[in-house]
């Protein structure tokens, strides 16, 4: 029998928020542990229990979610965390994953992937957007290396301008 992971989603936008609820409301694998519009609201839930994973949004009315993020896996080991947003900029990429996230997807690719992201969380994997993928690589590659590295194992233009 597959388990059944509790979600906490903290995301303040409410249509955002009911339609990410309602995903995973219908995903076999998951339940929704709670639905929170704010940071506080996040807390008092964390106060109230503790979920399998933790989806948070970063730029809220009263903080940002990374705080939260940080806040909860410092306090819970075994909780995976999750940022979903629309800002890709370094910083915010960073921080959250300095804070202890283990995924960071853009909203775009949040609202179609969410389950499989979250269950990729929970088999010991990670789960970011393509494009924080590449920012990430370009960060601690440098342009020559990388280029160097394919060519030396015959990837074709395509394929590095992909990477």
């Amino acid at each position: 029998m597959a388990h059944i992971y509790s979600v906490l989603l903290l995301e303040d936008e409410t249509p955002t928020r009911e339609y990410l609820t309602a995903m995973i409301d219908v995903h076999p694998n998951l339940t929704l542990f709670h639905a929170s519009a704010s940071c506080a609201e996040a807390r008092q839930a964390l106060k109230n229990g503790v979920p399998d994973v933790l989806v948070a949004d970063i730029g809220l009315p009263d903080g940002s979610g990374i705080d939260i993020v940080r806040e909860a896996c410092e306090k819970y080991e075994n909780l995976e965390a999750m940022v979903i947003t629309v800002h890709g900029d370094e910083e915010n990429v960073v921080q959250a994953l300095e804070a202890g996230a283990t995924g960071y997807l853009l909203k775009e690719q949040a609202f179609d992937e969410l389950g499989s992201a979250i269950l990729s969380l929970m088999a010991g994997e990670t789960a970011i957007s393509p494009k924080i993928a590449r920012f990430l690589l370009k960060r601690f590659m440098p342009a020559k290396k990388i280029q160097k590295h394919c060519q030396s194992r015959k990837i074709n233009q395509r394929r590095l301008n992909i990477i």
